[in-house]
């Protein structure tokens, strides 16, 4: 620091003594009666004009390191968030794929001993799951064209271990397949409705995914015949806690989870469109 306002003191010095030469021999060009005089300027001149030049110049030169430093410490900040924001979604994603991997091999655990050749299948469709858990990691964010294709497998494989206890039903307009959506969001909502309604009752479960319009949101409901939850069932850090925490931190507040309590069970997912 001491070296380089010494360099700072060094220039101003010398273009101040550059600069007053300069200016009395443009004058003494102007006004020929000067050229008479000597061109090197007097002590007395020469300070006065280096205190206001180093007065100017050293404002400027604070006021540009203290610039450089309010940038930098923004620099520094914006990147301390975004990382404290990847490392967020890693913490929330970890808890997110164990879970649903625990449960769907027990569904396939579920068919070994009744149908072996099924059991492969439904392993072939886990290993397609897993692919796609793994690709989505790397995006961030999947379109729900893809989002719609996952959650069926899922169903599928479901489907497989509750035979006729489980219906389903996905109604989706093309243009909505292009929604981004972050990954294995609605396989969350479905495995709520399966978890809390298909494994607890001996009668039929429908559960009904719709994607409509709302405002300027895409609206994506996941509904099923059970007796419906409030928010006190939700546990911290489980299923669609966990869910709405993604979402709060992808879209900053533009996107919402909304339980509905009534006499059915409902979730809505509401994301920005585009």
């Amino acid at each position: 620091a001491v070296f380089r306002l010494a360099k700072v003191f060094v220039s101003i010095f010398v273009a101040t003594f550059v600069g007053v030469t300069l200016a009395r021999l443009i004058l003494a060009l102007i006004f020929p009666e000067l050229a008479k005089q000597n061109l090197i300027p007097g002590w007395q001149n020469f300070v006065f004009s280096l205190g206001i030049a180093l007065t100017f110049g050293f404002g400027a030169y604070f006021f540009e390191f203290s610039q450089a430093k309010l940038r930098q410490k923004e620099l520094d900040e914006e990147k301390a968030k975004t990382l404290a924001t990847e490392a967020q979604l890693a913490s929330l994603e970890s808890r997110i794929h164990p879970h649903f991997l625990f449960n769907t091999l027990n569904s396939i655990a579920a068919l070994i001993r009744e149908d072996p050749i099924l059991a492969e299948k439904t392993v072939e469709k886990l290993s397609a799951l897993l692919r796609y858990s793994l690709d989505a990691n790397a995006k961030g964010l999947v379109s729900l064209e893809q989002e719609l294709e996952i959650t069926e497998k899922y169903l599928e494989i479901e489907k497989v271990r509750f035979a006729e206890r489980l219906d389903y039903k996905i109604e989706c307009e093309p243009k909505f397949l292009g929604t981004k959506i972050p990954p294995l969001s609605l396989q969350t909502l479905v495995e709520n409705s399966i978890k809390h309604v298909v494994s607890k009752t001996s009668e039929q479960t429908e559960i009904i995914v719709s994607v409509t319009e709302n405002n300027n949101s895409v609206e994506i409901k996941v509904c099923d015949n059970g007796t419906g939850f409030d928010e006190s069932a939700l546990k911290e850090n489980h299923g669609l806690d966990n869910l709405r925490k993604r979402l709060q931190t992808i879209f900053e507040g533009n996107a919402s989870l909304q339980i509905i309590a009534n006499q059915v069970g409902c979730v809505i997912l509401q994301l920005p469109k585009g």
